[in-house]
């Protein structure tokens, strides 16, 4: 895979880019548990729902538990989409 650069972000192609909070770049790759079938969205919204932990959800719904490969990805997704609900909620 190549990288180009460009105004100082690198692009690759498919490849899902977003920046943490601590402002370092990472690449996600995965966007649902292949050994499950599981989108990390589908994770995310149960996650919402029932306030339970990310991995206990995951595992019930069969992702996250056969080759594992999936879960930095998951986590990263999961929780960086929690923190912008968090930073959007005005309503304390």
């Amino acid at each position: 895979m190549e990288f180009k650069t460009k105004k100082s972000i690198f692009f690759a192609p498919k490849v899902l880019v977003s920046f943490w909070k601590t402002s370092r770049l990472i690449l996600r790759t995965m966007i649902k548990c292949h050994c499950a079938e599981v989108f990390f969205e589908s994770i995310l919204n149960v996650v919402k729902e029932t306030n339970r932990p990310i991995l206990e959800v995951a595992r019930e719904m069969g992702a996250a538990d056969t080759c594992t490969a999936c879960v930095p990805d998951m986590l990263a997704f999961i929780e960086q989409e929690l923190e912008g609900q968090l930073a959007g909620n005005t309503n304390h």
